[in-house]
């Protein structure tokens, strides 16, 4: 997207722009710096949703790019304001949802604004007039039949030690110190150099992610977040 204002200051936003870390063969980061110096009122916003890679490309003194831009993280959308706009989506469209089960999609979704609208697109094709709960549990079921086959894939991807790390997180929703006795006892995830090795393994596949939380912990959370509810979904068997 190129907007030019009043003023003849250009504006240029890339969109998922980390996946120029995937391309073997070129050099765009270091054309895209050039541009910066030598082109006058020109500005990027660099957009994307994988935070790490975002984070190498801009913070490694190797690359390019390194210090070129200032760093802004886009927080979730609050409650209060989601939950308001779901409300009033629907009624546009002649369907009323209960501030309750608006609450429901952004818990069950996690906030996280893709899944939202899948739900949200979902579950008003499922509902009459009014959405009640029944509708809410038809419109889960009909996820977890809509993306079963390709999540079994994912657990023939992986070895055994992997999917149970994998499994032992989504039924955490967040895991912290998932190396701890406590946790491989719960979930019998036997060493935990081997428990390391899957996590590592994992983040680099990105079925997972990390962060650290506001009080200075580490916390690991599973990247798809119907993935997650699925594996809730289905229990311990997957463990097997």
């Amino acid at each position: 997207m190129i907007k030019e204002d009043k003023k003849h200051i250009y504006h240029i936003a890339i969109d998922e722009f980390q996946v120029i870390a995937e391309y073997e063969s070129t050099n765009i980061d270091a054309s895209l710096r050039e541009a910066l110096q030598i082109i006058p009122n020109l500005h990027f916003l660099f957009c994307g949703s994988q935070n790490h890679l975002l984070q190498a490309l801009f913070n490694d003194t190797k690359k390019p790019l390194f210090r070129t831009t200032e760093m802004m993280e886009l927080h979730a959308i609050p409650y209060p304001a989601y939950m308001a706009f779901i409300q009033q989506q629907f009624a546009k469209n002649d369907k009323m949802i209960d501030e309750k089960y608006a609450h429901e999609i952004l818990e069950w979704t996690k906030n996280h604004t893709h899944y939202v609208q899948y739900f949200c697109h979902m579950l008003f094709e499922n509902s009459g007039g009014k959405v009640e709960n029944y509708h809410m549990d038809l419109t889960k079921l009909n996820i977890y039949n809509e993306h079963e086959n390709v999540y079994y894939q994912f657990k023939r991807l992986v070895t055994r030690p992997q999917w149970k790390v994998l499994c032992a997180i989504a039924h955490e929703n967040i895991m912290r110190q998932p190396m701890s006795s406590k946790i491989n006892e719960k979930y019998r995830l036997g060493a935990a150099s081997t428990t390391g090795r899957s996590l590592e393994t994992l983040l680099d596949k990105e079925m997972l992610y990390s962060k650290i939380n506001t009080k200075g912990e580490m916390e690991y959370h599973v990247y798809d977040v119907f993935l997650m509810r699925w594996i809730q979904h289905k229990g311990f068997q997957l463990f097997n």
